[in-house]
Parts: C-alpha cells; sequence; structure tokens
C-alpha cells in the first residue's frame, strides 16, 4: 500500500512517533493464520490522533496496567490488516504489538476471526532455544479459539484488580525457565493486542468519546460497553461511517470486530 505523506504541521512529523510491529510477508502469513484469506489491506493509524487518552484510558481498563511507552504508546503508530475471501467478505483480522527481551525486540501478532474470536499468534524475534521450549509445549496454541473478554481485567475505583478473565486461571505457562519468561512477555503483549483491538470497535461506535473527552482508567469496569451502560451514553441505532465525525480508526474501511454475538462486519466494495 503506497504511503501517504503527513499534511504540514501533522503530529506524524514528530521525532518521538515510532512504528509498531509490522508483518513481513503479510500475505502468506494471513493465508496460514487465516485460511480463506484471498487479499488484504494494511493500514496504519496513529493514536496520538486517532481515539487520543479515550483511547489509551480505555485500554488502561482491560489491560489492568499501564502500556509500555516504547511499543503501546500515544505515539506508536499501529498496523491493523484486514484479510478478505474471495467473495469480498471480512475473513479476520491482525495486529501486532512487541516488547524486548535479552535487549532485542519481539514482535507478537494476533489473528482474529471476523466474529473476535483468536484464530492465531505469531511470535518474531524469540531466541532458537526459547522458540524451541515454546513450539515443544503447544504454549502458544492455549491462545487459539478465545474470545477477547477472556484476556481481559476487570479493575475497582482504587484502581485494583477486582477480577480476570478465564484465560488467567486456565493458561498453563512451560516449565524451562527462559520460556517461561518469553511466554509471560507475549501473554501480556497479546492481553495489549486484544485490549487494543476491543476498544478500536468500541469507540467508533461512540466517535464522540474520542480526543474531546478524557477516560479515568479507575471506574469498574468489565469491558468497554460498560461505559456506556455506567455513564448513559447513548447507543448509536447505526454504526458511524469510518470516515466521518473523529473514530478512531478513520483511516480504516471497516471497524475492527464486532462483539462476539454480532453479525460479522462485511468488507467494503472497492471504489
Amino acid at each position: 500500500m503506497p504511503a501517504v505523506a503527513a499534511p504540514s504541521g501533522s503530529t506524524t512529523e514528530r521525532s518521538d512517533i515510532r512504528d509498531g510491529a509490522r508483518l513481513k510477508d503479510a500475505e502468506n502469513t494471513l493465508r496460514q493464520s487465516l485460511p480463506g484469506t484471498v487479499s488484504f489491506k494494511e493500514q496504519s493509524l496513529l493514536p496520538l490522533e486517532s481515539g487520543g487518552t479515550s483511547l489509551m484510558g480505555l485500554i488502561v481498563r482491560l489491560l489492568g496496567d499501564r502500556p509500555d511507552r516504547e511499543f503501546e504508546g500515544i505515539n506508536t503508530r499501529r498496523f491493523v490488516y484486514q484479510a478478505f475471501g474471495g467473495d469480498k467478505k471480512l475473513v479476520g483480522w491482525a495486529h501486532g504489538s512487541s516488547f524486548t527481551l535479552e535487549s532485542s525486540p519481539v514482535d507478537v501478532f494476533v489473528f482474529y476471526a471476523a466474529d473476535g474470536i483468536v484464530r492465531d499468534v505469531r511470535v518474531e524475534g524469540l531466541p532458537d532455544a526459547t522458540e524451541r521450549a515454546l513450539l515443544d509445549t503447544k504454549a502458544l496454541e492455549q491462545f487459539r479459539g478465545r474470545p477477547p473478554e477472556d484476556f481481559e481485567i476487570t479493575i475497582g475505583k482504587k484502581g485494583r484488580i477486582k477480577a480476570r478473565g478465564a484465560f488467567h486461571a486456565e493458561v498453563r505457562r512451560p516449565a524451562n525457565p527462559a520460556a517461561r519468561v518469553a511466554f509471560d512477555r507475549i501473554f501480556r503483549a497479546v492481553r495489549f493486542n486484544v485490549s487494543f483491538m476491543d476498544v478500536s470497535y468500541f469507540i467508533t461506535q461512540h466517535p464522540d468519546l474520542a480526543d474531546e473527552q478524557r477516560i479515568s482508567p479507575i471506574e469498574v469496569t468489565s469491558g468497554p460497553e460498560a461505559f456506556v451502560r455506567n455513564r448513559a451514553v447513548p447507543s448509536p441505532s447505526t454504526p458511524p461511517s469510518p470516515f466521518e465525525a473523529r473514530p478512531l480508526l478513520q483511516q480504516l474501511d471497516t471497524p475492527p470486530f464486532p462483539p462476539t454475538n454480532s453479525v460479522p462486519v462485511q468488507a467494503p466494495q472497492d471504489r
């Protein structure tokens, strides 16, 4: 996809903007992790410009932790992939997040079905021995088939964790010490990834919350929808166009995955 030059004065010209994880061979990787993929689109967004403090506040509430400034912060450009089938229906999504291990960057990519279920997790940049240990124990296969809420966290009024998703109690960590350390970092990266994607969908449905209204990260919530219930924010009768108002993913043709009980998003028509 050709790069688009930033307009004069845009925050994308700032020296502290960095790129997040990006698939090196997106076409083949998406076909392997999301069967049925025929075509795909890679698009980028910068939280600083799309979603702002509302985005980061909601992510904190689902993550139960502060995003890493270097790899998960408001100045990190995110790359989101949409995978489509031959009928142009949405097959799924992919998004990467990163961390450092032994001073080297490691990229973690999560692949989602159109309804938000995790289909695959791939990791790039691990030491060979650690990667083999994770493969031998099939540790990464535990993430497959899980809905977003299994990874999320409920935070109380004083910022304390009150409840955790099912995966937190059911996860099996590798016995190998090096693999265990790596797995814990991968788990954390997956949790950020899921929180980001979940909030992305929510905030596109409520674009008036983006940028102008700051959301406290310490109110009781079991997910972004709880904010709507608790604050009586009206739920729109129809989702806003990604190109109208100020939705988080204004650069994307369709918003990230809907709640698991919703009808899958359809691919846009070619323009």
